[in-house]
């Protein structure tokens, strides 16, 4: 075991790993950590870069490949191979500051805390403000909470959980996450860890810089997918004997207070909703046949 392994999973995007790896070579810690890099299937040059990164890096790395995309079954893939009792995750997308481990990693002196999430700033100033969360006041989340992610100000871009609390809930969704129709893999990994009785929140030290590139005509694709996600997740959870009423009362609050503000994004979110029942359908059936 070491005291903190970070996964990134990546597809396809060679060039901005790349640049990621840059960073994550400059990060500075005297804590015994691994980096763990999930190929998801790549057909570019993806290896390659992480064959050189891997013979000069200054740090541990453990290279594995998930042919099946998908984020949340990337990740898993790198968590069945991570050693950290702490394990982060981050994008290919993204640079951490160079204390990002040891901010971390205070986090979790409180044993209480089962899952938290970081600060997610721009890198280029001129890209969309979107998939980003940069407060100051940290927020701490009581167990047994309905978790929106971006209202909550916690994303799967600067995320980490204690390996214990993933080992409880079985991982992330296989189904869920970019690569799936679902992009919400790490909401439902919140959420799943806090109905286990776990405590969380969104702590502002360890600070990630995010370099997405998408401009305003990305960003509303982007949104939509977030929608049909967010039906998705909803419908999880409302399927869910523990959480049926609190998410049914925060879906009917939800939808009330937005519908007239935004009702293309709650017949996206019902839209999503009755997708994932159908696949939860199909996938029952598909099992039991």
């Amino acid at each position: 075991m070491v005291d903190f392994s970070l996964v990134i999973a990546t597809r396809n995007r060679a060039a901005q790993l790349e640049k990621c790896l840059s960073a994550i070579a400059q990060l500075q810690t005297a804590a015994d950590w691994e980096l763990v890099l999930v190929d998801n299937g790549g057909t570019d040059d993806t290896a390659a870069v992480i064959h050189k990164f891997k013979r000069r890096a200054p740090m541990p790395v453990v290279a594995a490949f998930e042919a099946k995309p998908g984020l949340g079954r990337a990740r898993n893939r790198g968590l069945s191979v991570a050693r950290g009792n702490i394990i982060g995750f981050t994008d290919d997308d993204c640079y951490p500051e160079p204390d990002y481990i040891d901010s971390t990693l205070d986090i979790f002196r409180d044993r209480n805390i089962g899952y938290a999430g970081g600060r997610i700033k721009l890198f280029n100033p001129s890209d969309w403000p979107i998939s980003i969360v940069d407060k100051a006041e940290a927020r701490i989340i009581e167990p047994f909470t309905y978790i929106d992610g971006p209202d909550m100000k916690i994303l799967g871009a600067n995320m980490a959980f204690r390996r214990a609390v993933l080992m409880q809930i079985g991982g992330f969704d296989d189904e869920l996450g970019a690569g799936t129709v679902f992009v919400c893999e790490d909401v439902d990994a919140f959420a799943r860890a806090s109905f286990a009785g776990w405590k969380g929140g969104y702590f502002p030290e360890p600070t990630i810089l995010h370099d997405h590139g998408r401009g305003e005509e990305h960003a509303r694709h982007l949104s939509r997918n977030y929608a049909i996600a967010r039906g998705a997740y909803f419908a999880k959870f409302i399927l869910r004997r523990d959480s049926a009423l609190l998410y049914a009362k925060e879906w009917m609050l939800r939808s009330a207070r937005e519908c007239l503000l935004r009702p293309r994004d709650i017949l996206q979110e019902i839209g999503g909703a009755c997708s994932y029942l159908y696949h939860c359908a199909k996938r029952a059936h598909s099992t039991s046949g």
